[in-house]
Order: C-alpha cells, then structure tokens, then sequence
C-alpha cells in the first residue's frame, strides 16, 4: 500500500504527486479500490445481520408480551360479571317494591288490619332488600378474587414449568358451581315473594284499598282472625 503525502493538498489543487491507477485518496492516505468494496459490503453484511437481528427480537418480544387483563379470557370471570348484573336488576326491582310498600303503608288505616298488612310487607320487603345487597355485594368480592387468581396463575403459566393456564376443567367446574348457586338463589326470592303476597288485607285488590271500602276490622284485627 502506498501512503501520498501531500503538504500542498488544498481544495482545487493538484497534488504535486499523481495518484496511481485503481487507488483513491482519503485522508492524505493512498487506499486501493479493493479495499474500499470489501468494506462496503462487510458494512452492509453487518448492517444487515443487526436488521435481522432486531426484527426477530421483536417477533419474540410480540410473542411473549404479557396480556395485562388475563381475566378478560376467563369464561368464569365473564359469567361473575353477568351474574353481579343480574344482582343489581334484581336489587333495583326491591327496592321499587320498599318504595311501594311504603306508599301503602302510609295511605293504611291506622289500628286497622290493612295497617298490619301493609307493615309486615314493607318489612318483608326491607329484609329482600338487605339480601339482594348481599348478593350484590359477593358478587363484587368474588370478581376481584377471581380476577387476582387468574393474574396469579397467567403469570405462573409465563414461568419456566408453571402449570399450564388456562387448566384443563378448572374453568367447566367453577362455571356449574355459579349455576348452582344461581338456582339456590332464584328459590330463596321466590320464597320471599310468596311472604310478601301471602297477606292480603281484607277489601283490598291484591294489597291496594279498595275505593269506598274499609278494609280490616274497627277494633284492628286481621282479616285471617274474622270470620263471616
């Protein structure tokens, strides 16, 4: 290799030496055109091994993201929610049925057995109201368990020999659990429903006074105790 030194070199001057044939001048330093293509394409080599290299990182990375909601996938966590829903509705048409019962009430003959009537009711319905607001209530705690234990067992599943998840009938066995205790509670408010309908004062339609009729006797006795 030849090294050209050239003191005189400037901008739109010649140097006082002629570069030879098939060499470049960079730097005051004579390079042969072999060796400038042979650092192109290394460069490009390597150039070209890092994009590869990143691409597939970030394929890997794509593929091992961690889903921040897991619960979002789990069939019991979709079924506690529609169920906490159902609980609402059912909460909102109790406490319709308070409301009611306490118009009733306060339009009730005083010492009357309307009166009686229409007080058992209203205290039927605060005793649904307290346990549709129970219902309620676990429904909340049990979504946030369920969502804690399925970011718990997602996470142990990322772990090298964590179980699998989602586990193989765990979801089939919660989900006939929840059915279950919905039939348990479906019968506990239809019992609660024939508490407060079962007493019915006497000259009323179906717990309201009846116009122009005065219903249970003058001295408050109720209507089950007289007999015609």
């Amino acid at each position: 290799m030849f090294y050209l030194k050239c003191s005189t070199w400037n901008a739109g001057e010649q140097c006082e030496y002629p570069v030879p044939p098939g060499y470049s001048f960079q730097e005051n330093t004579l390079v042969p055109h072999y060796l400038i293509r042979l650092f192109y394409v290394e460069h490009m080599q390597n150039l070209t091994k890092l994009l590869f290299f990143t691409l597939f990182s970030l394929v890997l990375i794509g593929c091992t993201k961690r889903d921040p909601h897991p619960e979002n996938k789990d069939p019991v966590y979709a079924q506690l929610q529609t169920d906490l829903g159902a609980a609402k509705a059912a909460l909102a048409l109790v406490t319709d049925s308070v409301n009611s019962s306490k118009a009733d009430l306060e339009t009730a003959v005083p010492q009357s057995g309307e009166f009686a009537v229409f007080q058992k009711r209203v205290n039927d319905a605060l005793g649904a109201q307290v346990y549709a607001s129970q219902q309620v209530r676990m429904y909340e705690v049990r979504i946030e368990e369920r969502k804690l234990y399925v970011e718990r067992r997602y996470l142990e599943s990322l772990t090298p020999n964590g179980r699998r998840w989602p586990e193989e009938g765990e979801a089939e066995a919660e989900l006939q659990k929840l059915q279950l205790f919905r039939e348990k509670n479906a019968r506990v408010r239809d019992t609660l429903k024939k508490d407060e309908s079962k007493d019915v004062p006497r000259g009323t339609a179906e717990g309201k006074p009846t116009e122009g009729k005065s219903s249970g006797g003058e001295h408050g006795e109720k209507p089950a105790a007289s007999s015609h």
